[in-house]
């Protein structure tokens, strides 16, 4: 059934330089093989697209409703706290039947921060 299908949204800052785009496109592909090819995207929040608005279109044009923001930020700055939330009440708003669960930002974690202390100690 349609209704209960889910996409997982990863949301990156954005950048102009392709080079920064990288790693965030690299983790996109690695989770679509993972996870399916069409339960993963990428959005940008300014300089590159797709926007956050384009893939919540996307998945809404393919029936998908339930949607889960990843942002991949280390901590909850401007974006985070704002932003993120106001363009998905304006989303929201728009398409009612969507249901979005925010996440807290990767960096903040317990996981992750174990995994960089990790990574870390391997620097000494």
């Amino acid at each position: 059934m349609l209704k209960d299908r889910k996409r997982l949204i990863l949301i990156a800052h954005g950048s102009k330089d392709p080079a920064w785009l990288v790693s965030f496109e690299t983790l996109r592909d690695i989770l679509k093989r993972d996870l399916g090819e069409n339960n993963v995207r990428l959005a940008y929040m300014q300089f590159v697209s797709p926007t956050i608005e384009e893939t919540v279109e996307e998945a809404f044009s393919e029936g998908i409703f339930n949607l889960s923001f990843l942002p991949l930020f280390m901590s909850s700055g401007g974006h985070v706290k704002k932003d993120i939330p106001l363009k998905i009440k304006s989303l929201k708003d728009r398409w009612p039947e969507l249901n979005i669960e925010l996440f807290p930002p990767l960096g903040e974690d317990p996981k992750f921060i174990e995994l960089m202390r990790e990574i870390a100690k391997g620097y000494l």
